[in-house]
């Protein structure tokens, strides 16, 4: 995905705390609802709110097992993600190098 492409979408999923608590928990691998409902606290339908808007920011992904469905991180997605942000810090570090260097005047 070029940097261009990505949307805000995954930025407002991430600025909510319980969304990012979700994350937590399901980076350390696949869970179903009620799992994440019992580590998180929170009620069954709010979990479920969360994780719809994490789906649609494509942070996580979801698969059928039989009846349950199970709910991890979108790695490749974070890894866009970190692209984009890595652009900011890396022209930053470059930035402080040249001043470091006296190039910047």
């Amino acid at each position: 995905m070029l940097l261009e492409e990505l949307d805000d979408r995954a930025f407002k999923a991430l600025g909510h705390r319980d969304r990012r608590a979700i994350l937590r928990l399901l980076a350390e691998g696949e869970q179903p609802v009620g799992d994440v409902v019992a580590a998180v606290g929170l009620d069954q339908p709010v979990v479920s709110q969360h994780l719809k808007v994490l789906r649609s920011a494509a942070l996580v992904t979801v698969r059928g097992d039989g009846n349950r469905r199970l709910y991890a991180v979108d790695f490749v997605r974070f890894a866009e993600i970190r692209t984009f942000l890595d652009h900011f810090w890396n022209t930053k570090l470059e930035s402080l190098k040249r001043i470091a260097e006296g190039e910047d005047n």
